[in-house]
């Protein structure tokens, strides 16, 4: 009856609240069945536990041999305190599924769509000189031994909440102050945007599609990213909601799979899981079904800011500093000013 009642209750802790109690050593062991007879098998001693955002899946169809399928799922980490997977990192995994597998179930699981999920234990596959050429070339580490299931998936992300804290590492530097940054740098350009938006995100950009403008206006090319909200800094959008995101474009990746619907011709582009923060107005936000949300660009540099970028991303934690996915301090530079 203990185990029942305390599931039960769990169901309504989301897992990343501050007010989720945690569990004693004893509580754990009084529940060791169902979910968290899984979790608790796959926590180690020092807890490892990432999130990650798919953006790629493909399929090998079942042989004569093995009769499975082999599904192969591309993802970026976008949260982590792991020093062998920082965010940032590409990773993918392999699942071997029967040939009985509904088609259903399988188009779902070929369409990633930014799906985030967590990952308890993440190893990384040695490669040994026997395995597979394919695999061992693309560079990218495959997570073996370790436990997935989807953010969404309130039996596993309620538990997980109240068996373990996620670490944080200390702050090490100071923020700058309003008088310390210099006209029309880095730490300017981003200190306007933060100062008016009430809306900042991490998002994981999983694929782009590029549209030609009406003759007439140049050469340039709407390009509309999808998104996965991996963070909501500030505002209203929660995290795991979608993003389309419009942007003004002069140039065309180098590859893409051109495609019409209807008279509209673009070019649609899978996008290997870039993680982007962006600045956003409410007031231009607007918002579609299922979770979705639209909004146009008008600037072009630094927003959307890549993680990737160097400069940008030393630029930002001068000003901002994120805990726990969450803006922890600001500088008075980049405090919002309110509407």
């Amino acid at each position: 009856m203990l185990p029942f009642l305390f599931l039960a209750g769990m169901q309504g802790i989301r897992a990343d609240s501050p007010d989720a109690p945690l569990m004693t050593k004893e509580q754990i062991k009084a529940c060791q069945q169902g979910h968290m007879d899984v979790l608790a098998s796959y926590l180690g001693p020092d807890n490892p536990v990432i999130m990650t955002c798919a953006h790629k899946a493909e399929w090998e169809t079942p042989s004569s041999k093995a009769g499975k399928g082999i599904l192969t799922t591309y993802a970026t980490v976008v949260r982590s305190v792991h020093q062998d997977f920082p965010v940032g990192t590409p990773i993918k995994w392999i699942s071997y599924m029967e040939s009985t597998i509904p088609r259903q179930m399988l188009e779902q699981s070929l369409s990633p769509e930014g799906r985030l999920f967590y990952i308890i234990n993440p190893w990384k596959e040695q490669q040994e000189e026997d395995q597979d050429i394919a695999h061992a070339q693309d560079g990218i580490p495959e997570l073996s031994y370790s436990f997935k299931f989807l953010f969404d998936c309130p039996d596993y992300y309620n538990i997980l909440r109240a068996v373990l804290d996620i670490p944080v590492p200390p702050a090490v530097s100071p923020l700058a102050m309003q008088t310390e940054i210099e006209p029309e740098s880095r730490e300017a350009v981003l200190a306007s945007y933060l100062k008016k938006a009430d809306t900042v995100l991490l998002v994981c950009i999983y694929e782009a599609r590029f549209t030609p403008e009406p003759m007439g206006k140049g050469a340039l090319w709407d390009k509309d990213s999808q998104c996965r909200v991996v963070q909501s800094l500030r505002g209203k959008i929660p995290e795991g909601a979608l993003l389309r995101l419009h942007q003004k474009s002069e140039v065309l990746p180098d590859s893409g799979a051109e495609s019409m619907e209807g008279e509209e011709r673009f070019i649609a582009v899978p996008v290997q899981g870039t993680l982007c923060y962006v600045f956003l107005d409410s007031d231009r936000l607007k918002p579609l079904e299922n979770n979705c949300y639209e909004y146009f660009l008008d600037t072009m540099w630094l927003n959307p800011l890549p993680l990737s970028n160097k400069e940008g991303m030393r630029a930002f934690r001068k000003l901002i500093r994120v805990q726990e996915d969450r803006i922890a301090e600001e500088s008075d530079a980049a405090r919002l000013k309110g509407k």
